[in-house]
């Protein structure tokens, strides 16, 4: 699996402000994009502005592919714990979490 999640993935929306039931207009956009490198380090940005780097593995439990991410802060210490997120790979699509990514070039 792990040469399947090589390379970016990014997913993107839009948030809305309105009350419920009112119709969705001044949204906000946003986005997450992770880049997987086989070196087993990974880089993240998003919008509204966030990054962060860090190294990953993928592990089995329980018969399920787990990705663990482990960030690392600008002293190159790493930041504990991990984040452990089920992940599986379709085409181009990623399921992380409960969230489903794209490949993007």
């Amino acid at each position: 699996m792990k040469d399947q999640i090589l390379g970016s993935w990014e997913i993107h929306g839009t948030v809305y402000t309105n009350a419920p039931g009112e119709p969705e207009t001044g949204g906000i956009g946003w986005f997450r994009r992770y880049e997987f490198k086989a070196d087993g380090t990974y880089l993240f940005s998003a919008y509204p502005p966030l990054s962060g780097k860090g190294v990953w593995s993928i592990i089995e439990e329980n018969g399920t592919h787990v990705l663990v991410l482990t960030e690392i802060d600008p002293e190159g210490k790493t930041i504990e714990p991990s984040t452990r997120l089920p992940i599986s790979v379709q085409g181009n699509r990623l399921t992380l979490g409960g969230g489903e990514l794209n490949r993007v070039p």
